[in-house]
């Protein structure tokens, strides 16, 4: 069973706000809870076999998940973009 101890950070508290100034009198559509948005997260990595069907997934151990892909991606060499890459 999974557990969750607090709302993950996404911009579904941006749209609320924008939906309420936009059109104060139409109800807006509710952001996800952390169960939404955690439980179809664990399920999409259980069913990939990367996490086990007991895992507890929340905001401190999503992170530390690793990603088949991780070494996968590659640092993009413009020198306009700041570098996201680990200092060595």
């Amino acid at each position: 069973m999974l557990t969750y101890n607090s709302p993950p950070k996404t911009s579904f508290g941006i749209g609320q706000r924008t939906c309420d100034r936009l059109e104060p009198q139409k109800p807006c559509p509710r952001h996800a809870s952390a169960n939404e948005t955690y439980a179809p997260t664990a399920f999409i990595l259980y069913m990939n076999g990367i996490v086990a069907e007991r895992a507890e997934l929340k905001e401190k151990t999503l992170p530390q998940i690793k990603m088949p892909n991780r070494v996968g991606f590659v640092p993009d060499p413009r020198p306009d973009v700041p570098s996201t890459q680990p200092k060595k």
